[in-house]
């Protein structure tokens, strides 16, 4: 077994016992939760404590400090287009929110796209093939960013900056009365031309809003519902060596979610949800304007030693600037996460996707963890 985890905090202390956070929990390995250290992957969770004390802006910054993971581009000034996430060398990604897909149909989701990460709980990053459980976009990886569960009313506003005329301003407000919760906050992101260590100056700059929503009332003692709302706003110019005329872009996604999730007998749970995206670039006059619609079904049960999770997804996408092509996917897939001994464990899994455009294709996985000791 390979496990990689970022603990939160590790303290060694004279004539005590290390104190170690194997406990942590994580769901996007098996999308069941499970404690990190018996995954059976190699996993790295990015917790809220080390987003406030690191000072991380954005996904971005808080991604760059996960071994594996690669991010690049031109310029400090969001240039999207350019923007390079790569897990192990492979840009097959999917990234969740709470779980549910935001991939468009080209498989692009921008690393700076969440700038705001005061409702950020905690980041799990799966590395490795994880296609069994997400499809193909996932040779690489995943990521799954995990926002807080609100537990009281607070409302805050918080300016910052630094380099490059950088200028952030936050602002919202979060909390919990009854059996509803919510979660609003938006952000203003500024930035200007870049000087680099020998003092050349690169022309660039981006002026980018952020809206994230998210509201859950408790149906029942069974049942919850959260809707949500996000959306990415940005214009930006940047320069290059080999292109030193100033090119200009911008941005316009956005996104809304449905999730009902239901724990019927704390044995068996489901998790349905349904998510549009709609995603709307114009780099330098090249637009790509794109509309995907998703809907994932999850049914989670304990039998035994044997914990079963199966589902299907089904997704329809169309690109909008290529004459209205429109692509559908029929996704399901059913995995067995099987206790042999206290120490050995079994998880065995298979996927099976009917594409329109790609034809039909099955994935079979199988991994093998033995827990020497604790």
């Amino acid at each position: 077994m390979s496990t990689s985890v970022v603990w939160g905090t590790t303290a060694f202390a004279a004539e005590k016992t290390p104190e170690y956070f194997l406990d942590t929990m994580v769901v996007t390995a098996t999308r069941t939760p499970v404690e990190a250290f018996k995954t059976n992957a190699n996993v790295s969770v990015i917790t809220s404590k080390e987003i406030k004390e690191r000072h991380y802006s954005d996904l971005s910054e808080a991604l760059r400090m996960v071994p594996g993971v690669y991010i690049g581009n031109y310029a400090p000034a969001g240039y999207d287009n350019s923007n390079a996430l790569k897990i192990n060398g492979a840009d097959e990604i999917v990234v969740l929110v709470d779980g549910v897909k935001i991939n468009n149909v080209s498989n692009r989701v921008s690393a700076v796209m969440l700038k705001n990460m005061d409702n950020v709980d905690r980041i799990e990053v799966l590395k490795g093939s994880a296609s069994t459980l997400y499809g193909s976009d996932a040779k690489g990886g995943v990521i799954n960013i995990i926002t807080k569960k609100p537990e009281k009313i607070s409302t805050y506003f918080r300016v910052d900056g630094g380099s490059n005329s950088v200028t952030n301003y936050y602002m919202g407000q979060s909390g919990k009365e009854k059996d509803w919760s919510w979660d609003a906050n938006v952000s203003r992101n500024l930035s200007g031309d870049f000087k680099d260590g020998d003092g050349i100056t690169t022309p660039s700059s981006s002026k980018s809003t952020s809206t994230n929503f998210k509201i859950t009332k408790k149906l029942s003692d069974k049942h919850e519902l959260t809707a949500t709302y996000d959306s990415y706003k940005a214009d930006y110019k940047y320069t290059a060596l080999w292109e030193p005329a100033l090119k200009n872009g911008k941005v316009d996604n956005q996104n809304y979610k449905f999730i009902l999730n239901s724990n019927f007998d704390g044995n068996t749970t489901n998790v349905l949800s349904f998510v549009n995206l709609d995603n709307d670039t114009d780099f330098n006059a090249y637009k790509t304007k794109t509309n995907t619609k998703r809907i994932t079904d999850q049914l989670s049960t304990q039998l035994g030693n044997h914990l079963l999770t199966a589902g299907f997804e089904f997704s329809h996408d169309k690109v909008i600037t290529f004459n209205g092509k429109k692509m559908m996917n029929r996704a399901f897939f059913l995995q067995d996460q099987f206790d042999i001994t206290d120490q050995l464990k079994l998880t065995a899994g298979v996927r099976h996707d009917n594409n329109s455009g790609f034809g039909k294709h099955t994935t079979p996985s199988a991994n093998l963890g033995y827990t020497f000791n604790n």
